[in-house]
């Protein structure tokens, strides 16, 4: 959100902005970056970047330890205790649920979403641009 604010408010002229993002970053803040941005009216474009792990817990899975990517801060979790498993499973379900209401408010806003993988990103991106210059 931040980073679209400073690049939307520094261009000139009106531009085609494609944001690269997993939209894990706090939605209030990409959302304003994406208004002032359509403000300034620039086309805002999404490709949205997640792997197929991502949101699922494998089965029979037992202690994990995760590694938080900027803090690095360690925490081990049981996953054989169903509680764990369980909070786990409704955190996992309240994250979707908020990168889900997000991306319909910025449908809201015009700005088009191409959701990939991580496995088919070139592939997918590429049909996806090229479909849209087949009416030129």
């Amino acid at each position: 959100g931040n980073a679209l604010i400073k690049v939307s408010t520094s261009l000139k002229r009106r531009s085609i902005i494609i944001v690269l993002t997993d939209l894990h970053d706090d939605p209030e803040t990409i959302l304003k970056g994406f208004k002032i941005a359509k403000g300034f009216h620039h086309e805002v474009q999404i490709i949205q970047i997640t792997d197929y792990g991502e949101f699922n817990l494998p089965s029979k899975v037992g202690k994990v330890k995760f590694k938080h990517p900027e803090t690095e801060t360690q925490v081990v979790a049981n996953f054989a205790d169903p509680i764990v498993s369980g909070v786990y499973a409704y955190e996992l379900n309240k994250k979707i649920q908020l990168i889900n209401t997000l991306k319909r408010k910025l449908r809201g806003l015009k700005v088009r979403i191409i959701e990939t993988h991580t496995e088919d990103l070139a592939e997918k991106v590429l049909l996806a641009y090229y479909g849209t210059k087949q009416g030129f």
